[in-house]
């Protein structure tokens, strides 16, 4: 379908379509076994009795309407890379995750990514809902413009 129509989709869509097909089967094969090798490592983390991991959602904070780029300590960085650059890996790999915003920090909300254990999501929204009730995660209703 793409090729016969690739003016049918987004500059951005067309972008990414166009970078996976100059992907190799050594470059697949790479992927298959750097995602092998992750779910591993966590399975062994979470093997070794620990209930949940803990990481940003995303790289950055904010993203300026039209601009592609962000910015990361002085260096200009493709929008989707910052943003998708820790939740990606989890997402890959298969684990699964909850991303929820950290109560009280002001400002734009910051957001971490709670990462559960294969098959674990009763412990993980378990673990969620542990921490959204002790205050560590959770929402302050924004200010009312408009009445």
């Amino acid at each position: 379908r793409f090729a016969s129509n690739p003016d049918g989709y987004g500059p951005e869509i067309r972008a990414r379509i166009n970078d996976a097909k100059q992907g190799t089967v050594q470059d697949v094969l790479a992927a298959m076994a750097w995602r092998s090798s992750a779910k591993a490592i966590v399975a062994r983390l979470f093997a070794s009795g620990i209930d949940a991991l803990i990481a940003p959602t995303v790289g950055g904070m904010s993203k300026t309407i039209g601009d592609e780029d962000m910015d990361l300590d002085g260096q200009r960085v493709f929008h989707r890379k910052l943003l998708a650059s820790f939740a990606a890996p989890i997402n890959q790999i298969g684990a699964p995750s909850i991303a929820a915003p950290v109560a009280g920090t002001g400002g734009p909300p910051v957001s971490v990514q709670l990462i559960g254990p294969m098959w674990g999501e009763s412990r993980l929204l378990g673990v969620a809902t542990a921490l959204e009730t002790t205050g560590v995660l959770g929402v302050s209703r924004p200010p009312n413009f408009f009445g």
